[in-house]
């Protein structure tokens, strides 16, 4: 005999069905929430998102090597922003992460 389980979030605020799970984190406790609309939570934190400064978290790493033109552009921005990166060869990773993070941070101004 075969058993189906199924298993359906309840937003914790509301007490609705069909809710989806939202992480976060403050002074190094992490936290998660079931909402069905996380906006509201989204809204709230979006001022100290913007000022703050991301150190962490599980944004997937580009799994694809970057072009030559994307290196290129990597070392420019990477030495007018103060970091030292070799003429050739492979990016520090801490430097392709602060690149990628002004990026986002960039996209999510406009």
């Amino acid at each position: 005999m075969a058993k189906k389980v199924t298993v359906e979030l309840v937003d914790d605020i509301t007490d609705e069905p069909g809710a989806r799970t939202i992480h976060f984190g403050l002074d190094g406790v992490d936290y998660e929430i079931d909402l069905i609309d996380d906006r509201p939570l989204r809204e709230a934190l979006k001022p100290y998102m913007r000022r703050g400064r991301r150190v962490g978290g599980s944004a997937k790493e580009r799994a694809t090597p970057r072009g030559r033109s994307d290196s290129t552009l990597i070392r420019q921005w990477a030495r007018d922003h103060g970091h030292e990166v070799p003429e050739r060869g492979r990016l520090p990773k801490a430097t392709i992460r602060a690149y990628d993070e002004f990026r986002r941070q960039a996209r999510d101004i406009e």
